[in-house]
């Protein structure tokens, strides 16, 4: 039996660089969708819910769930090694998590500064047009 000190400390960290992962994410679909701000919110939530829950459920995902960043919200059952067993994925585990949350994290900001760069760039050269 493990102590909860042993699960809770490190699960804070897989679960603030999760979190991270859903303002990015997040940001990303109210760029494409900035002039709607109900679908915003409906498809964030339908994403988050649907990689964060629908891993038990759904099949063809419970093999890949280690590549899921949203996966890993669930920090504590994943610890604990009760998801894993659960899905039988022994790839869903800490380290998996704080590789991969990083690496996510740092392509959708460099994916997020591109798009600002080229959307200034464009609104840039529009102002110049007229």
């Amino acid at each position: 039996m493990e102590k909860i000190q042993d699960v809770l400390f490190p699960s804070l960290l897989v679960a603030f660089l999760a979190f991270i992962v859903i303002v990015e994410v997040v940001y990303l679909i109210a760029y494409f969708f900035s002039s709607k701000k109900m679908p915003v919110l409906f498809l964030s939530l339908i994403e988050l819910l649907a990689y964060c829950f629908g891993i038990q459920t759904i099949q063809p995902l419970q093999r890949i769930a280690h590549l899921i960043p949203f996966t890993y919200l669930r920090s504590v059952e994943i610890l604990s090694g009760r998801l894993p067993k659960q899905i039988d994925n022994v790839n869903l585990n800490w380290s998996m998590g704080v590789v991969l949350l990083p690496c996510t994290i740092i392509l959708l900001l460099l994916g997020i500064l591109f798009i600002e760069s080229w959307g200034n760039s464009r609104k840039k050269s529009m102002l110049n047009r007229c």
